[in-house]
């Protein structure tokens, strides 16, 4: 019937790695979210709304290239399968982390409504606490792998290069160790390990990312009211989303603060940490 194919595009890949959906599912689900949206008595507004940013981060994550007109994807990848130049490695991950979010919040009417400023330092501030979410959303518990899948345009150019058709990049803790400071590889892996276990929806890591965008802990800044109003406003939402999915909705929210609060922890680690100078 209509309304379990729609809710089973609009919520499927609950725990799966939203870094490699492949594209023909993005465009299923944005298919059916036009249905949905034409009859909204369907499903609860926040389950429409959550299902709209993820439809969005999607399409955000496809138009970003990992390559960098510094560093092209084919100099970036000699780089990675060296072991080398790690500072290279690690500016470029997080430029393709930065890039996924300036699109992906082009879409954020909350985010749009703020100064140029205000919007610049949100970014400067939270992207740490960001990466950690985006990896987060890009492991792979069960291997023991981040795993996340170049775009089209990522992949042209691996075609191009050396015939290579493999759209998907893999990084276990040896690798990941290769590139950062002593036993940072290590604590990453800890932390993502324990974020995983908890098993929670693609989704809803979006939701708590946007939290994060949002947090300026106490810091003055211009347009202060709305962003406490837009923080507050994704929590609530949050809270919407897991009481209309979840059966045990209050247990489930407390233990996505006390995830807020170690993605917070770990951020304030990562940030006392300096790479590896090779």
């Amino acid at each position: 019937s209509q309304i379990p194919e729609i809710a089973q595009h609009i919520l499927s890949h609950s725990i799966e790695n939203l870094m490699c959906i492949p594209l023909e599912y993005t465009s299923k689900l944005e298919s059916k979210l036009q249905e949905a949206n034409q009859t909204p008595e369907i499903l609860s507004p926040a389950i429409l709304k959550v299902a709209q940013m993820k439809l969005n981060f999607l399409l955000s994550k496809e138009c970003v290239s990992l390559g960098t007109k510094d560093v092209p994807l084919n100099r970036l990848m000699l780089f990675i399968e060296e072991a080398g130049c790690s500072p290279i490695i690690y500016t470029a991950v997080q430029e393709y982390f930065v890039q996924i979010m300036v699109i992906f919040l082009k879409n954020c009417p909350h985010f749009q409504s703020l100064s140029s400023k205000s919007q610049s330092f949100l970014l400067r501030k939270n992207i740490t606490e960001v990466s950690v979410l985006l990896m987060t959303m890009g492991f792979e518990k069960k291997h023991q792998v981040f795993r996340w899948c170049l775009g089209k345009d990522d992949l042209a150019t691996l075609v191009e290069w050396k015939g290579n058709r493999t759209v998907v990049i893999e990084i276990d803790e040896e690798n990941l160790s290769k590139h950062l400071h002593g036993n940072m590889g290590k604590d990453v892996f800890e932390v993502v390990n324990s974020i995983a276990e908890l098993d929670i929806q693609g989704q809803v890591i979006i939701l708590l990312i946007l939290i994060c965008i949002f947090s300026r802990d106490g810091d003055d800044m211009d347009d202060q009211a709305p962003i406490d109003a837009a923080h507050n406003y994704y929590r609530h939402l949050l809270f919407l989303y897991i009481k209309a999915t979840n059966s045990e909705s209050s247990r489930l929210n407390a233990t996505l603060h006390r995830v807020l609060k170690t993605v917070k922890d770990f951020a304030e680690q990562v940030r006392s940490q300096v790479m590896v100078n090779k």
